[in-house]
C-alpha cells in the first residue's frame, strides 16, 4: 500500500477479489470502527424494542418522570376533546377568562363547555388530572382559550 493510499476494505471499494475474502473479512471484524459500529447497532436495537430506555433518559430520570406525568394529563385532557367533538358540543362559550379553574366552576356560569367537561370527567381515581386542574402551572395549563 503506497503512503496517502486508503486501505482496502468492503466499505470503501467493492469486495471482487473472493479468494482473499475470507482475510479481508477477518481483518475488516478486527477493526475499531466495526466494533464500534456492532455495538452501536445492538444499543439500536436494544431502544428501538423498547428492550432499553435511551441514554438520555436513562441520565435524567426527571425529565423522563415529568414527561410521563405530562402525557398522563394531556391523555386526559383529549378525551374530553374526542368527547365534546363527538357530540358536536362547541369547546368554548362565548366568554371565557381563565383565572382560577375552581373560582370559575363554582363563582361563574362562564368557563367553557370544554372546563366543564374536563371537571365533569375528574373521577376520583383520576388523581393526576385532579392535581393539575386544582394546581396548574402557569406555562402548562392545557386549558387556556387559545389551546381551544
Amino acid at each position: 500500500m503506497c503512503h496517502g493510499s486508503k486501505p482496502e476494505t468492503p466499505v470503501s471499494k467493492p469486495l471482487t477479489n473472493f479468494k482473499k475474502a475470507l482475510e479481508i473479512l477477518s481483518k475488516h471484524t478486527d477493526k475499531d470502527h466495526h466494533r464500534g459500529s456492532i455495538v452501536k447497532s445492538e444499543e439500536f436495537m436494544k431502544v428501538i424494542s423498547n428492550v432499553q430506555l435511551p441514554i438520555a433518559s436513562v441520565f435524567n430520570t426527571a425529565v423522563a418522570d415529568q414527561v410521563a406525568l405530562n402525557r398522563q394529563k394531556l391523555m386526559s385532557i383529549f378525551k374530553t376533546i374526542v368527547l365534546c367533538r363527538k357530540q358536536n358540543i362547541s369547546l368554548c362559550s362565548h366568554r371565557f377568562i381563565f383565572t382560577d379553574l375552581e373560582k370559575d366552576i363554582t363563582d361563574s356560569g362562564y368557563h367553557g363547555n370544554f372546563l366543564a367537561q374536563l371537571c365533569f370527567r375528574t373521577d376520583p381515581d383520576d388523581t393526576v388530572l385532579q392535581d393539575h386542574l386544582a394546581r396548574p402551572s402557569r406555562n402548562a395549563t392545557y386549558t387556556s382559550s387559545y389551546s381551544e
